[in-house]
């Protein structure tokens, strides 16, 4: 039987995640890796990684992402060096006119190698603007980020050190201001009980941008990197905060975790004039901090196991020959 990646395993500290756009045809189910023991997890099959999910943008159903959560930060590390990478990169096309010369993904019609995606520092270019790297910025017990959520993106200035006090501060600051937040609670609409609340949202921290965060923000205002860095979480550093750079949190509510009916409940708040106005006046209590903020709505889905047709269980008449 195919292989899964390792996925739901006990480890001590939160996962690293990492997002990866790509251009997935609406008409398309999941990415179909060929020649791989596992069409749908492709290179990335026992790599040691924790989860592998898929997303679709509610909005624009053909931009999707995948969602990683390594097991170790040295398992990461092994992959970005790794020719899993360049495969997993090069082809999964970020738009759809380069989907045009990929006709599935493992066709290894693009030719980029490992060589032509790392710069001299050692850091894969490629994986720098394709790869957002992100962490849970709370200790706190959280549920797995799936099924329908709407992704607000806050970006606040400032350099920090996941390390030090101020950077708790400021996730402290952000979680209060926001809250138990509901961006839809009318009578008619029936939501779950509050122990379920409690995991309506899950907050991350960007510890490496990718393109699209410059896409929607703007480049930093300082030509070092200004997100926490991954590195630095092993330093101790007197605690301080530059005023150049910046720092991006995501604050996902999960509808699935609140509501009976996820999808037709968001639909209603993504047009209705009184929950978009709830939203703008719960981001509005992050400013300051936050300079800025964009919104997006996903729906989240794990990526399923591979079994080849051959080794599927037939119907209950063949086995009872």
């Amino acid at each position: 039987m195919a292989r899964r990646p390792a996925r739901n395993l006990v480890i001590p500290s939160k996962a690293l995640i990492t997002w990866t756009r790509f251009y997935l045809p609406r008409n398309q189910e999941w990415p179909v890796w060929a020649g791989h023991e596992d069409i749908y997890s492709g290179p990335l099959l026992d790599l040691g990684i924790r989860s592998l999910r898929l997303r679709r943008m509610v909005d624009d159903p053909e931009q999707a992402a995948y969602i990683i959560e390594w097991n170790k930060p040295e398992v990461f590390g092994h992959f970005l060096a790794s020719s899993a990478c360049v495969v997993f990169l090069n082809d999964l096309p970020e738009f759809k006119d380069a989907a045009a010369s990929v006709t599935e993904a493992g066709s290894y019609l693009h030719l980029l190698t490992l060589e032509d995606a790392t710069v001299a520092s050692g850091t894969p270019s490629l994986a720098k603007s394709r790869l957002l790297l992100c962490q849970h910025s709370t200790e706190a017990a959280t549920r797995e980020l799936d099924g329908l959520v709407t992704l607000t993106a806050f970006s606040v200035p400032g350099q920090f050190n996941v390390t030090e006090s101020v950077y708790w501060e400021l996730v402290n600051t952000l979680v209060l201001e926001f809250g138990e937040f509901m961006p839809l609670d009318w009578p008619r609409v029936r939501h779950r009980h509050d122990l379920q609340m409690k995991f309506s949202a899950i907050w991350l921290c960007v510890l490496e941008e990718d393109g699209c965060v410059t896409e929607k923000f703007g480049a930093p205002s300082s030509q070092q990197q200004a997100q926490p860095k991954l590195q630095q979480q092993e330093e101790q550093q007197q605690p301080q905060r530059s005023e150049t750079g910046r720092a991006i949190f995501c604050h996902f509510f999960r509808w699935t975790e609140c509501y009976d009916e996820p999808h037709e409940v968001e639909a209603i708040a993504a047009e209705d004039a009184e929950a978009k106005e709830t939203w703008e006046q719960a981001a509005a209590r992050l400013m300051p901090p936050a300079t800025a903020w964009v919104q997006e709505r996903w729906d989240i889905r794990d990526v399923p196991l591979f079994e080849p047709p051959e080794l599927q269980e037939g119907p209950e008449w063949e086995e009872a020959h």
